[in-house]
């Protein structure tokens, strides 16, 4: 005992410290949560070219194209292949 403590003050130290750490990872992981919680939604359509959208991203944060938007594209895409602009 050179520094002048008894064992029972340097384990209850060493218990304070391994507590410490033990909080010290669970903040992490609860910041790394919500981080990810956070990802942006999308209000319009992005037409793939937004670089925060993968394949884990949530389909409720992506924008498609409604129904009847699809449709008219379509129906112009038919359009444009029997009657083609000059």
């Amino acid at each position: 005992m050179a520094d002048g403590r008894s064992d029972s003050a340097k384990e209850e130290e060493d218990a304070k410290v391994r507590i410490l750490i033990e909080k010290g990872k669970e903040g992490k992981k609860e910041m790394i949560d919500k981080d990810k919680e956070k990802s942006p939604t999308h209000d319009k359509e992005t037409h793939g070219t937004s670089n925060d959208i993968g394949r884990d991203t949530p389909i409720e944060q992506v924008k498609g194209p409604g129904v009847l938007e699809r449709a008219k594209e379509e129906i112009e895409a038919v359009v444009e292949a029997i009657h083609p602009k000059k």
